[in-house]
């Protein structure tokens, strides 16, 4: 269905011709995905919006998704507006608009990709590899907006450089400094549409708009009128309306349900993910207990576990308890000579801690893994 307005009680159809995209979030998972991006502006071909205007303020987020959101964005020749930070991957989307402008307070933020990676060297050398093609990406879309070599942008990027808005102008990653917005009617999250030109519609464009609305209160187009004023005296019941309530009164209902239920979603959207957060970190609160891994890798392994859980407890499950402490060795100063035992080198940290564990051992009478543990606390070591 068009969308419509509302004047003297009637609905009226229009025909859309400009629009706005926000990209206000982060890029990539629990952000702004670039299929909702390609699903938006789907629906504004539909509506036969010709003009786009894109307002960033992100602070970046996955590489792919923003190259695929940044050439989603190219086949609209768009005007973009950095309206606070265009960082990371969303300093390339900034550069998909035919033109680039930036408000006099912002900025735009450019760098070296990242990740995290564990495994063996050959991973690590892939995982070097993967990050060189996002880095040779990433240039060639700065570099098509700048103009600038890629020597000179492979070096700003080293460098981890922050531009304000008159040295984005300066290096081409803007065109322009804005300073204030321009008249916009927002009317949603991501995504607003504004009348191009309101002409007068038709007798066929309101009879299309009627349908609809019958379609919408589940009715066809031959319904009496009897059969539609019980249906809206019925919808106006369900949701607690007077009977004197007009179309306008609906919608703000409807609109405030659908707040409401937006609230409800991201309560139990943060409640699940504090029980995510709670069952990864139970999980490796458990192994470093029981001496699976070290205090030092709590990190890596938090990490590990949040981007899939179950071949992260799968991976410490094989682990053998008190795998990463020192064995009990049977030594003594008298048997260490010329720093040799049993023909190995004795490690003094290893050593000092074995001692210390002993010591504790014996005063406290506790298991040798738990003098272990309590030493590494007392002499600070971590790996």
């Amino acid at each position: 269905m068009m969308p419509f307005y509302l004047s003297n009680n009637k609905f009226r159809n229009v025909r859309m011709k400009k629009a706005t995209l926000y990209i206000f979030d982060f890029i990539g998972y629990d952000g702004i995905m670039s299929k909702d991006i390609a699903n938006m502006l789907e629906g504004m071909k539909e509506q036969s919006v010709t003009d786009l205007d894109v307002m960033i303020n992100s602070p970046g987020g996955i590489v792919d998704e923003g190259i695929a959101i940044y050439n989603l964005l190219k086949e609209w020749n768009c005007k973009v507006y950095i309206s606070g930070q265009a960082a990371s991957i969303a300093s390339v989307i900034a550069m998909a608009g035919e033109e680039v402008l930036i408000y006099n307070n912002s900025k735009v933020f450019i760098h070296n990709p990242w990740t995290i990676a564990l495994g063996d060297s050959n991973l690590l050398a892939k995982t070097q590899t993967e990050l060189e093609i996002c880095k040779n990406s990433i240039i060639k879309s700065y570099a098509d907006k700048t103009g600038m070599s890629e020597e000179e942008l492979s070096e700003l990027m080293d460098k981890e450089t922050t531009l304000d808005a008159e040295s984005a102008v300066k290096y081409g990653f803007a065109d322009k400094i804005v300073d204030k917005v321009e008249n916009k009617n927002y009317v949603a999250v991501y995504a607003q549409i504004t009348d191009d030109k309101k002409t007068k519609p038709t007798k066929q464009t309101e009879d299309k708009m009627n349908e609809d609305l019958l379609k919408f209160f589940g009715l066809n187009k031959s319904a009496s009128d009897d059969v539609i004023n019980n249906k809206i005296a019925s919808v106006k019941e369900e949701l607690g309306l007077s009977g004197v309530s007009d179309i306008s009164d609906l919608i703000t209902e409807i609109q405030n349900i659908r707040l409401e239920n937006q609230k409800l979603e991201k309560q139990l959207d943060d409640l699940i993910k504090k029980e995510e957060t709670e069952k990864v970190n139970a999980l490796i609160e458990n192994a470093i207990a029981e001496g699976k891994i070290l205090p030092v890798d709590k990190d890596v392994w938090v990490i590990t576990a949040k981007h899939d859980f179950e071949d992260a407890k799968a991976r410490l499950d094989k682990k053998e308890k008190d795998s990463v402490l020192p064995r009990k060795m049977v030594v003594g100063t008298s048997e260490i000579v010329d720093d040799k035992y049993e023909g190995r080198n004795v490690d003094e940290d290893q050593l000092a801690l074995y001692r210390k564990a002993k010591e504790i051992e014996a005063s406290e009478n506790i298991p040798y893994t738990e003098a272990v543990k309590k030493a590494m606390k007392i002499l600070s070591i971590t790996k």
